[in-house]
């Protein structure tokens, strides 16, 4: 459901009841990705008689203000383009932790719930599948009822810090493989730190759980 919220100086344009129909369906349009919105028009060009919303110019939202780009007629029938700004809020189906997470933990389907809240102010793009959680780990300390974001969690490592791994390095057409131990956690593609058994240090890439390949 949308709310329309208008302002007092806009209650008195001519233009307002087709403005709240055209912001309505342009909003739908563009807001896809949440459960529903508010809004409210703060500021419309002055003295005008019609606007046409352009829809193929860029929609620009910065916080909880949009500008939404028009072409307005003005009351002598001229043209300028300007832009209607509109405060919103928007609604989403979120994932929202039922318990603290320490970090570094794996995550559960069970760790979460769903909530529906406002996302304007949200830090961070929100998690809204739980069906893959279970690939990821807590990148920090997550409290009760926090918000879960893209940036508080990382893919599961492949590879944890002490695990004995194969390091493979090429040498034109022959490859040569050692045992080697990781130095750090990483999942797969990323680069890490491994040791071999002569003590060796090497950066390599992750292939899988047990093999990396020598890059430097």
């Amino acid at each position: 459901m949308v709310t329309f919220l208008l302002g007092i100086l806009f209650l008195i344009s001519p233009v307002k009841k087709e403005a709240e129909l055209k912001v309505e369906k342009y909003l739908n349009q563009r807001l896809t990705n949440c459960e529903s919105f508010e809004f409210e028009i703060f500021n419309i060009p002055k003295n005008i008689s019609d606007f046409k919303i352009k829809e193929n110019d860029e929609f620009v939202i910065s916080g909880s203000i949009c500008y939404i780009p028009i072409k307005a007629v003005r009351n002598n029938h001229s043209e300028f383009n300007s832009l209607l700004s509109v405060k919103i809020k928007r609604y989403s189906k979120i994932l929202a932790a039922v318990n603290s997470i320490e970090n570094k933990s794996e995550l559960y389907p069970a760790d979460f719930e769903y909530k529906t809240i406002d996302i304007t102010a949200l830090r961070g793009e929100p998690i809204t599948e739980l069906n893959s959680i279970s690939s990821f780990r807590a990148k920090c300390f997550i409290k009760s009822g926090d918000v879960l974001t893209e940036n508080m969690i990382e893919l599961l490592p492949a590879v944890y810090s002490g695990d004995k791994i194969t390091a493979n390095i090429k040498y034109g057409n022959v490859i040569v493989s050692t045992d080697a131990y990781a130095r750090n956690d990483g999942s797969i593609g990323d680069i890490i730190k491994i040791r071999t058994r002569d003590n060796k240090q090497f950066k390599a890439e992750i292939l899988d759980s047990k093999n990396v390949n020598i890059i430097e």
